[in-house]
């Protein structure tokens, strides 16, 4: 089972979060499977098998990236479905009056979540995806060794925190164990 299918069907945040990396990671060998294999599978130590099936897939998602005109920036057609089945859900969960733990959990985020948008110049309103940019921001930072601030990684804990929340509800709402009132 590739890693990516295992986050998808364990951890759907993890899983945004991967593909979000894995894109990035596919742009930086230029969308070039040649690259992809040489930097990436082959100094992996995966049996050879092992890496032909992660090629055949980095092979899909290079073909969506093209399909879905992302070569450059944004996300995956089935990424950006995901974080709309997530914002969905968090609408709903707002919504429910019964519901005071998420509430807490996002209302905790919500200020942080407001002066990012302010700063991104308001380019998505949605908190589900300026949280899930606001983690993949400090990811990147980190595997760059770059410097994060105490209060950017508060923040984050925030959003990990209503995120996982999210995610877990997520899981149960797709095996038909949650429904909302």
């Amino acid at each position: 089972m590739l890693e990516a299918d295992k986050k998808r069907s364990e951890n759907i945040i993890e899983y945004v979060l991967y593909m979000f990396h894995t894109e990035d990671v596919i742009r930086s060998c230029q969308l070039n499977l040649g690259l992809i294999k040489s930097a990436i599978l082959e100094p992996s130590g995966l049996e050879k098998e092992q890496q032909k099936e992660l090629l055949d897939w980095y092979k899909d998602l290079v073909s969506s990236m093209e399909k879905d005109n992302v070569e450059d920036r944004g996300h995956l057609k089935e990424v950006i479905d995901i974080i709309g089945e997530l914002s969905y859900l968090h609408g709903r969960l707002i919504s429910d009056a019964s519901n005071d733990k998420y509430k807490s959990k996002y209302d905790a985020a919500n200020s942080y979540l407001v002066e990012i948008s302010q700063k991104s110049s308001g380019s998505t309103l949605n908190p589900i995806e300026l949280a899930l940019n606001g983690i993949y921001g400090v990811m990147t930072l980190k595997m760059k060794k770059q410097e994060v601030f105490p209060e950017t990684l508060e923040a984050v804990k925030t959003f990990t925190e209503f995120l996982t929340y999210l995610g877990k509800v997520y899981h149960l709402a797709e095996k038909g164990e949650f429904r909302l009132n």
